[in-house]
């Protein structure tokens, strides 16, 4: 058989999770479980999925499955709050993030994507669409990514900065 070639990818997502032993998952959504193994420790998870095709169990509201405990540790950390990087990901997947240190209410973050042949008649604003008039000459441009900040007072805020204490705070919250 020819090798599969693999790929390297990081995982980021937010599961539930709970201890219980194999045998114990096992009894837990009915299936038989091998009687050598029923002791290893390791933790029931629950994955967030679509409601309507991929929930596995009555209980849950996501896919239930059992890992290991050593292997669940390696890849997961109790979330009491992510680290900025973290934080990161979640925006490049199209997520909404904030700190929960922040003083004001409604605040989070969000992803304005890069993109290409974006239509010059699209832009309302007088000064943007100037500058995309005269410096790029076309009907498209193209645009960098940048973050966006939604405020306590319900405006955007173009082009956040992370503060020193934003880039080291591990309160951030992933909010969908």
């Amino acid at each position: 058989m020819k090798p599969i070639e693999m790929q390297s990818f990081i995982g980021l997502k937010k599961v539930k999770a709970a201890p219980m032993t194999r045998g114990e998952f096992a009894e837990y959504i009915k299936k038989p479980c091998d009687s050598t193994n029923q002791h290893d420790e390791g933790m029931l998870v629950e994955y967030p999925v679509d409601p309507k095709s991929d929930v596995n169990h009555k209980n849950h509201a996501g896919y239930v499955s059992w890992c290991p405990k050593d292997v669940f540790n390696k890849a997961n950390r109790q979330v009491n709050g992510l680290t900025f990087g973290e934080a990161l990901e979640t925006l490049k997947r199209g997520g909404r993030v904030a700190r929960s240190g922040w003083n004001g209410k409604g605040m989070f973050l969000f992803l304005l994507p890069a993109g290409d042949n974006i239509p010059t008649k699209v832009i309302h604003d007088p000064a943007l669409r100037k500058v995309i008039e005269t410096e790029v000459k076309g009907d498209t441009f193209s645009a960098l990514g940048s973050i966006r900040m939604f405020t306590a007072d319900k405006k955007i805020l173009t082009g956040w900065l992370a503060s020193q204490t934003d880039m080291l705070s591990e309160d951030w919250v992933i909010l969908d």
